[in-house]
């Protein structure tokens, strides 16, 4: 397998079942998460969890039909910004 250590994978569903599965053996590895997950709980779980052994970051909750909350919005302009003519 090629070594993924402190390559980034997101990972969507990363909270529960098969996504916190995935992400658990990726943090063996030591490649760093982006976990977004519709269950904000889980989310919470899974980031103390996989911190223990690499970078995590869980910007917030997700759904495809919710309203990004500010915070999303904030860190998504922030992110995108530099690609703004």
């Amino acid at each position: 397998m090629t070594d993924i250590a402190n390559r980034t994978a997101f990972i969507t569903g990363g909270a529960n079942g098969i996504g916190l599965g995935i992400a658990r053996s990726l943090a063996r590895t030591r490649a760093k998460l982006a976990l977004v997950d519709l269950d904000a709980n889980a989310l919470e779980r899974a980031n103390a969890e996989l911190s223990e052994l690499t970078e995590v970051f869980t910007p917030c909750s997700t759904s495809v039909t919710a309203t990004p909350t500010h915070a999303w919005r904030m860190k998504r302009s922030r992110s995108f910004a530099r690609y703004r003519s």
